[in-house]
Formats: C-alpha cells, sequence, structure tokens
C-alpha cells in the first residue's frame, strides 16, 4: 500500500481495531472467569481474618466491588449536556414552549401535540423490579398529561407478565390515557430471539402512522433495525429515534462477574453498540454510564448525548408527608435493616451477607434483616456453596445465615414499587424489650447505573444506605452524600451499620415538587423540539443517481429454476442494468438448450452468457465479475427469486450510505414454482450486518445475493475458489470488513431465498466450510494468536453440538414417552379383558403412608431414617390409585442434611426375575439438580452376598406437582432383599413422597401400566 492512499488508512485502523479487539475480548473472557472464581471460592474480607477475629468466609478474599474498582477508571465526570442545556440549544423554541407550559394551559394537557411511541421489554405492573420499566413508564405517564399521544410497545416474549393478563394490563392503561400495545408476532423467524425481536418491532413500527419521537429501551437492541432504517434513508426520516441507557448487556455481565458463554452475547452487544451509534439521542440518567461506554469504544458524540435524571413517579408524591417530621435534628432509631434490591450478585446479595456475618460478631442491640426484592429462580441466577455446589438464592441466605445471631425473613417482591415502598416507611416490629424503630433501606450493589430505588428513598424520606458505585453518587445531594453513601466492601459495610444501629440515623429527604417539576417541564420541551427537528427533514431533496449494476447469476445443472431468477430481474424496477450469466460446467442437455436460447435473447441487450469447466461457484462468480462493466455487481444464485423493487432499493441505500458492501433479509420458502404474491414465508432470516465478533463464529453478514462496489470486491480478491466447498459468501463478506470495506444489511426482504436439500452448502462438508471461513480474521492477527481463534472456533461447534444433542435426546424422550404411553394403553384393554392376570401384590408395607401414631417412624412399615420424616395428612395425592390423602414429607434448609423413610422388601428370589418400583412424588423449592439425593433409591442384595448400592429413580428437582417416577430392575441373579428408600439429600426444599410400589413385573402388569398411564396423562 503506498502513502497518502485514503483506502489503505483506513485499513490499517480498521485492522489495527480489529487486534485490539482480539486481545479484549482474550482479555475480558479472562478476567470474567477469574472474577467467578474469587467470588465462589475464596475466603472473604482483608484476608484470612476480619477485623473482629471472626472465622474467614466463604465468599470472596477480595470482594467482588474492590476487585472491579482495582481495575476501573473513575466514570463520574460529569461532562454531558443536560436536557436542560440540549433545550437551549434553541431559544426561541424554548422561549415559546417554556412560556406555554408555565401558562398552565387547558389546552396544553388536552390537545395532543404529537405522537410517542415508547418501545421497552418491562413496563411497570407487567414486570416487577425493574428500574428501566419504571423509568420509561414514568416519562410515558408525564408526556401524556404533557399533551401528547403515547404509545408502550410491549416486546417481551409472548406478552407474558409478572402479575396479571395482558387485556387487564392494556385496560389498566388505557384509563391513564396510554395505548399499550403487546408486539404482533407474525412471520416466523429463523434467527436469534434478539433479532427476531428487533425486527418485529421495526416492522410493526413502519406499518403505523407517523410517529413524530420513538423511544427505545437499550436492552439487547430493540430499536437496531429502526435506526439502520433511518441511517439508510430508508424509513422514519421525520421521526427523532431516541435509545435510553439504562443496562447494556455487555455492561451487564461484566458488572455481574458474568462470563460471555454463547455467541448470542456477541450478538446483543453489536445491535446495542450499532443502535446507539446511529440514535440521533442518546438519554442516560447519569454521566457514569455515558463515560464507562465511551472507555469501551462505543461510538458517542457530544452532540448527541443527554444525560437526565429519570422523570420522578407521580405516585411518590403522596409518600412525602414525612417531610416534616424528616426535617428533625434527632436521629432515628433503626431496629430492622431491609436488603432493598433484586437478589443477586450485582446487587450485592454476596456482599451483603458478608456484611451480616461481620455484625453477628458485634455487641449489638436487637434488630433483624428482612431480604425485600425480586428472587431470580435458578435458571437465572444461582450461587457457588463450598464444595462447589450451586444453591438457588434463597438457599444461599439460608446456608449463610447459620452464623447470624438475629432473626432475619425473605419478603419476596410481588406487589411493585409503591407496596415495597409503603413497607420501609412502615414502622419495624417492636424488638423484646419493647423498643420502636424505622427500617433502614440497604442497597449494597457491586455496580449501578442510576437505580430508581435510590430516587424513591430519598422522595419518600426512608433511611437508606447505598455503596459508592456507578451513578448512584450523581443521585445523592452533596450534603448528604457522606451520611447515606459508602464504600463497596463488606468491612465499611458492616461498619456503618453497626453505628446506625448503635446511633441512629439523621433522616434526610429530597423535596418531590422540586425535583419532579423542572425535570417534566424540561422533558415536555424537548419532545416539541423534537418534533420541529424531525419535520425539518426534506423529503423532497431525496435523489438518486441511476449508476450501472452487474447482475451476475452462476448457474448448475438448474435450467427451470435459472428461468425463474432471470424473470424476476426482468420485472425489476430498475433499468440501468446488465446481467451476465455464468454456466459453472452444467452437464444437463436442458441446461446447454437454455443458454443457447440465452444467448440470443441477451444479444440484442448487451447481456452475456458464458460457459466454463466446472469450478465451484466461487470461481464462476469471480469469472462474472471479470465480464463485468458496472460500478456494482449484483449476484444472484440461480434459485432465488427478486423482489420487484430489490436492485433500486440497493442502489438508493448505497447512494445515501455510501457502503461498499450491502446485504439484506430474505423471506425463504420451498416450491418449485414462482413464489406467488401475498405469499406467505415459510420463515424469514435476518442478518445483522457488519458484526465482526459474531462474524468469526456464526454468518450473519448476509447471504450471496448481495451488492458489491466492483473497485472493492477486487481489491479483497473476490470470492474464494477452493474447489467443492461452500460458504464463500460468508468468508468474502468477512475479508471485505476486515479490509476496512463498509457492509451494511438492509433491514427489508428483498428477495425469495428458495430452500432445496440440494443446496450447495448442504451437499459438502460442514467442518471444512467453517475452517475456510475463518481465514480472513487468521490474517488480521499475530501469528501467535491463530491457535486462540482456532481453538475458540471449535468450542463454538463443540457447544453447538451438545446443544443439538441435548435437544434431541428431548425429542427422543418425548417420542418414547408416546409409545410408553400407547403400549400402555394396549396392555390395559388386555387387563380389562381378562386375557393378562388382573392383580399383581405390592411388597411394600403401607405403600400410602397411613398415620399409625407417634413413634420413632409413625407411618407402619416406614423406618425413619437420620432426620427421618413426618405424615402430611392432607398432602398426598388424590385420586387415580391413591386411596386416602396422607403422604409423608421432609423438608430441610441444610443441603448436608438428610431425610429420609425406608423400608426392606424380601423377595428370596430362586431365579433372577424383573422387579418394577414406582412412586409419586411433589416438590417446593428444591435446589440444585437431578440426582440421586431426590430420589426412589434402592439398595439391592443378590443371592451370593454381593450388593448393589445406590440404584436411584430420581424426581427432578426445583417447583412441580406431583411426578410418577418407574425403573425396572432386570437382575442377572436372583435377589434376596431390596431396602428401598424415600431420599431426600444433598437438596434444599421441601418433598412429598406417595403411593410407592415395588411388584414382580410379570405378576402386576397390569397394576403397572395404570400407575404409566397416571404419571404420562392418558
Amino acid at each position: 500500500m503506498t502513502k497518502g492512499n485514503p483506502r489503505g488508512e483506513r485499513r490499517r485502523g480498521v485492522l489495527g481495531m480489529v487486534r485490539s479487539n482480539w486481545f479484549a475480548l482474550c482479555l475480558l473472557a479472562f478476567f470474567a472467569s477469574n472474577l467467578v472464581f474469587y467470588v465462589t471460592l475464596e475466603p472473604s474480607g482483608e484476608g484470612a481474618s476480619t477485623a473482629t477475629g471472626a472465622e474467614p468466609l466463604h465468599g470472596s478474599r477480595t470482594p467482588a466491588s474492590l476487585v472491579l474498582q482495582a481495575s476501573e477508571p473513575d466514570y463520574s465526570e460529569e461532562r454531558w449536556a443536560t436536557l436542560g442545556e440540549v433545550v437551549r440549544r434553541e431559544p426561541e423554541l424554548f422561549e415559546t414552549y417554556d412560556a406555554f407550559y408555565g401558562s398552565q394551559s387547558e389546552i396544553w394537557r388536552i390537545k395532543r401535540y404529537g405522537r410517542v411511541c415508547i418501545v421497552a421489554n418491562a413496563f411497570m405492573g407487567l414486570s416487577l423490579s425493574s428500574g428501566p420499566g419504571t423509568a420509561l413508564t414514568t416519562l410515558a405517564e408525564s408526556l401524556s398529561r404533557s399533551g401528547f399521544e403515547v404509545t408502550l410497545l410491549y416486546t417481551r416474549e409472548g406478552a407474558k407478565t409478572d402479575v396479571g393478563t395482558i387485556d387487564h394490563w392494556v385496560k389498566y392503561y388505557a384509563k391513564l390515557g396510554l395505548n399499550l400495545v403487546p408486539l404482533p408476532r407474525g412471520v416466523n423467524y429463523d434467527v436469534d430471539k434478539d433479532v427476531e425481536t428487533a425486527h418485529r418491532v421495526f416492522m410493526w413500527l413502519r406499518a403505523q402512522e407517523i410517529f413524530d419521537v420513538i423511544h427505545f429501551a437499550d436492552s439487547k437492541g430493540l430499536g437496531f433495525f429502526a435506526t439502520s432504517a433511518k441511517k439508510q434513508g430508508l424509513d422514519f426520516l421525520q421521526t427523532m429515534l431516541v435509545v435510553h441507557l439504562h443496562a447494556p448487556h455487555m455492561w451487564y455481565k461484566i458488572s455481574s462477574l458474568k462470563l460471555l458463554d454463547q455467541v448470542n452475547d456477541l450478538v446483543s452487544d453489536h445491535l446495542e453498540r450499532e443502535t446507539a451509534a446511529h440514535a440521533d439521542y442518546l438519554v442516560s440518567p447519569s454521566h457514569y454510564m455515558v463515560n464507562w461506554l465511551q472507555d469501551h469504544s462505543w461510538q458517542i458524540s457530544e452532540d448527541r448525548v443527554v444525560v437526565q435524571k429519570h422523570v420522578a413517579p407521580k405516585w411518590l408524591k403522596k409518600h412525602q408527608s414525612l417531610g416534616s417530621e424528616l426535617g428533625s435534628e434527632e436521629s432515628v432509631r433503626i431496629t430492622e435493616l431491609v436488603y432493598f434490591a433484586r437478589a443477586e450478585l450485582k446487587k450485592g446479595i454476596v456482599l451483603f451477607c458478608d456484611a451480616l456475618d461481620r455484625l453477628s460478631k458485634r455487641n449489638l442491640p436487637e434488630f433483624t434483616v428482612t431480604f425485600l426484592g425480586k428472587f431470580p429462580n435458578e435458571h437465572e441466577e444461582f450461587l457457588t456453596l463450598p464444595g462447589n455446589i450451586n444453591a438457588r438464592i434463597e438457599d444461599y441466605i439460608k446456608h449463610r445465615s447459620v452464623k447470624w445471631n438475629f432473626e432475619w425473613r425473605i419478603e419476596p417482591d410481588q406487589a411493585g414499587p409503591q407496596n415495597r415502598l409503603e413497607y420501609l416507611k412502615g414502622e419495624a416490629n417492636r424488638t423484646s424489650d419493647g423498643a420502636e424503630g424505622r427500617r433502614l433501606a440497604v442497597m449494597p450493589s457491586i455496580m449501578e447505573n442510576s437505580p430508581l430505588s435510590v430516587l424513591e428513598c430519598l422522595i419518600a424520606g426512608v433511611p437508606l444506605l447505598a455503596t459508592r458505585v456507578g451513578g448512584v453518587e450523581e443521585l445523592v445531594p452533596p450534603h448528604l452524600k457522606e451520611q447515606i453513601l459508602v464504600e463497596p466492601a463488606a468491612k465499611e459495610i458492616a461498619k456503618r451499620l453497626e453505628a446506625v444501629l448503635l446511633g441512629g440515623v439523621y433522616a434526610s429527604y429530597v423535596d418531590y415538587n422540586a425535583y419532579a417539576g423542572e425535570n417534566s417541564r424540561v422533558w415536555a420541551i424537548w419532545h416539541h423540539t423534537l418534533k420541529h427537528q424531525a419535520r425539518a427533514f426534506d423529503l423532497s431533496a431525496m435523489h438518486y443517481g441511476t449508476p450501472l449494476v452487474s447482475v451476475c447469476v452462476v448457474t448448475y445443472n438448474n435450467p427451470a429454476l435459472l428461468k425463474q431468477t432471470l424473470e424476476s430481474i426482468e420485472h425489476q424496477d430498475y433499468a440501468n442494468l446488465e446481467v451476465i450469466v455464468v454456466d459453472d460446467g452444467s452437464t444437463l442437455e436442458e441446461a446447454n438448450v437454455l443458454l443457447e436460447d440465452l444467448r440470443a435473447k441477451f444479444a440484442p441487450k448487451g447481456w452475456q452468457v458464458m460457459q466454463q469447466a466446472n469450478r465451484g461457484p466461487g470461481a464462476a462468480r469471480n469469472q462474472a465479475s471479470k465480464l463485468a462493466s458496472g460500478e456494482f455487481l449484483f449476484f444472484m444464485d440461480d434459485d432465488n427469486y427478486a423482489k420487484r423493487e430489490e436492485i433500486t432499493t440497493f442502489v438508493n441505500v448505497a447512494a445515501f450510505t455510501g457502503a461498499d458492501v450491502l446485504t439484506c433479509v430474505n423471506d425463504y420458502f420451498f416450491g418449485n414454482d414462482p413464489p406467488p404474491y401475498g405469499l406467505t414465508p415459510t420463515g424469514r432470516w435476518v442478518p445483522i450486518g457488519d458484526a465482526k465478533t459474531v462474524g468469526m463464529f456464526q454468518n450473519m453478514y448476509g447471504d450471496t445475493n448481495a451488492m458489491i462496489r466492483k473497485s472493492a470486491f477486487d481489491e479483497v480478491g473476490g470470492f474464494p475458489d477452493d474447489y467443492g466447498y461452500a460458504l464463500e459468501d460468508w468468508e468474502l463478506f468477512s475479508k471485505s470488513v476486515l479490509s476496512g470495506f463498509r457492509l451494511v444489511t438492509i433491514p427489508l426482504p428483498l428477495y425469495w431465498y428458495r430452500l432445496r436439500v440440494t443446496s450447495h452448502s448442504r451437499t459438502t462438508a460442514k467442518i471444512g466450510n467453517q475452517v475456510r471461513t475463518i481465514r480472513p480474521y487468521l490474517d488480521t492477527i499475530p501469528t501467535s494468536l491463530h491457535q486462540l481463534v482456532l481453538f475458540a472456533q471449535g468450542m463454538k461447534e463443540s457447544h453447538d453440538k451438545n446443544n443439538a444433542m441435548l435437544e434431541k435426546e428431548r425429542y427422543t424422550a418425548f417420542e418414547l414417552q408416546k409409545v410408553v404411553k400407547a403400549m400402555s394403553s394396549s396392555l390395559q384393554i388386555l387387563c380389562r379383558e381378562g386375557r393378562i392376570q388382573q392383580k399383581g401384590q405390592n411388597l411394600l408395607r403401607n405403600a400410602q403412608f397411613a398415620y399409625t401414631g407417634p413413634m420413632d417412624y409413625p407411618s407402619a412399615g416406614w423406618k425413619a431414617f437420620m432426620d427421618g420424616y413426618v405424615v402430611d395428612f392432607g398432602g398426598g395425592k388424590k385420586g387415580g390409585t391413591s386411596i386416602d390423602t396422607f403422604a409423608i414429607k421432609m423438608k430441610s434448609s441444610d443441603w448436608r442434611r438428610t431425610h429420609a423413610a425406608y423400608q426392606e422388601v424380601y423377595l428370596q428370589q430362586e431365579k433372577p426375575e424383573a422387579v418394577v418400583v414406582s412412586g409419586w412424588s411433589k416438590a417446593e423449592k428444591v435446589s440444585g439438580v437431578v440426582d440421586g439425593g431426590y430420589a426412589v433409591y434402592v439398595d439391592i442384595v443378590f443371592k451370593d452376598g454381593s450388593v448393589k448400592w445406590g440404584y436411584n429413580i430420581p424426581f427432578d428437582v426445583g417447583t412441580h406437582g406431583w411426578q410418577f417416577r418407574a425403573g425396572v430392575i432386570d437382575p442377572d441373579q436372583p435377589i434376596v432383599a431390596l431396602q428401598l428408600y424415600c431420599m431426600f439429600r444433598g437438596h434444599t426444599g421441601e418433598v412429598w413422597f406417595d403411593s410407592l410400589s415395588v411388584t414382580l413385573l410379570t405378576h402386576g402388569l397390569c397394576d403397572y401400566t395404570q400407575l404409566v398411564l397416571e404419571g404420562v396423562g392418558t
């Protein structure tokens, strides 16, 4: 590359960026894995002991927050414009609307001044414990009161709600003057859920009457395709698109000390970064978040950034009744500490438990502790106990509480922010000596953006203590910072809590009217300004040229579908094009006849047909490019079908953006006929553009059906021409973007992709294809890192295989269940007809756990093992083979305890016979994974004296209703005896057992098949 070449300079800059990104990704993964290691395995505090001489804890040697602090820069600098400053950039508009707002005109509140849409996966009421959802809902209510027509587009999958039904919330919000719309489903998608949701949002928005302003929550890039469409000149040109920076995915992962363990993490990060880069404005409630994003290479410019605190919910005003009391000079006694946050690592649950361990060693006045917040299920989050056991959050707290000398309880959040605040404002329970006190809200997060909970407590006058992390400090008035904020370390938190419990706290508050009035005012004025900015765009000024486009079609033994492809090109509404067909050595006579016909038909137009020896599609496309004269090369496969506006759209977007490579969404279908007008596609595939990190593992750049500047195509060397392989489009796109050329994906479905089992990518070696696609990445990084990249690609393939195997196993189990059900139904018919022995003997005594009086084993025949069991008189299985309401119950808050009931069964077999063991169980919040610790557990003694220990039939963990499980012991030698246990160990939670059975398979077949039918559902 010669000096002074602009393309070369751009290439070197991009390659440098890519190299740094590889290092960043590697370091990030290593950093995250080490953080998790320290948090879960090392002792807590400042070393092996605490300041009070307590034993080392099993938390983190260095608290997670301090690990972050050690490497994280100071992001608190206040350098971004506030909303008040932004609206004053246009003085005339500001003065007009400021005066109008101040007049309290009735027209201001009644007339609709503009249409606003807010897009999010959480709104208040529909989602519990969602700060972003509450913030956006409050903004919507404020704008509605200020005269805007507001629509809430709810994007949560399946329109699920935490409380109530979606219909209830639609009616609820309608009464508030807000239009709540659950995102419709429509066409099936063949992409990651985040990509699907963002594209559904785009398709819905463009089908609506024009909005003046659209707000997007940043989560998972909901505004990705909408902002891309505006950036490409396709849509929303008279709409202002605003993105709210609450909790970007990568920030959340890092702050939560979680690993990047799937490609979807990279996809989500790309969607969010590009949405922010293309939005008209970014709104953050804190300077901290904007500074963090800029430091992590997000494209952020000062003229597009606004820092503005959340609008205060109107219902908060009624909670400021304590203002006069809180202004007193007397301190308030605290007798209850309330952990006020989601129960998760990022919110400081481990840090709080570490601090409580320290408090339990101090001589303090009587107090209690409450955990108030949403508790995630075991699939969302777990913490690690000693022995590397994964525990649900409730179980983790119970385990930690062994060292505590105070009363504590869990108060799950099921009521929303207003009820939480009511609880915090109330008086704590009286202590044993009759003393009264207040509740202290403790928010010990290891990282935060701008939590509404802090603002709510400040306005309501709730005493609080919060860690000095992220943007929290920006919420607290200067004169209150020393009292309210504490460093995120167990020692410091415990020290401050001790001081509060001993000396009380001087309550303080923020005036609602002073905070909310100006905030709501400036938000309303800004939206009028946004409307003016949106309407200022002149659509009539959009004029595009008509450069020559060379349509390159490669074909091989596919004459019938080639005709359809060429037909779709002839029907394009773009005129300035040429067509070049390259035949890659077709052997069918019909194909050669068609080529001759095409030569005659093409000649008057100057179009071309060329035949070559079979060398593969890459080589054939390269040959077509050599014959092309156009500024752009438009590639099509011979089995796809272009929609009429495809080439025009590509050309217009190329002119508007200056892009070098353009791809688009496709609708796919089956069949050999052309897709008829109005056809509902089988599915839709949506690429996401220039996603370099994703592109190393998965082609999300686009399909071969793409348009490329001929100059860019020639510079990167065209398609790879390795014979016998596929995915050459993926490799071409990777080469292009890594060489500094700009690739954009048009979010519109512009062609029909035909699904065929004989397509090139399906008939070539999968692994070989993927190994080839990595070559452009290897060319951009040091040789010493090649193995790392290849290893990462291999791990991705192993991950995909394991997921596929699990899915196959789930499907096989489902199919097997159907077979077992069908066979059991057939056997039951034979039983009813008397053709099989009707009744077998259940060899267990008291199989349904009838109560026989207080003794070591209250259910006759069942001995207690270790911590034993209790009889539940009304908790048994009802119906079916169950004849009473009795069951046995076991409950454990300590996974190290063992609860069991057991019984010996003597068989004295002279020859081996199969034995059926079955039973029912239900569970409530059982921790851990499926194993023999929660199971029907059997030790088997054989005639020769040998023993098989621990044959088990496990039940599912978590929470479930009555569940049937059965197993067949098919011995090689006679069985003398069985020792059968209803076992519960190595878990926490509560379980019930009922209706157990041990029968010989040949004697009890009818009974067994009836049990099976009850278990699988009839």
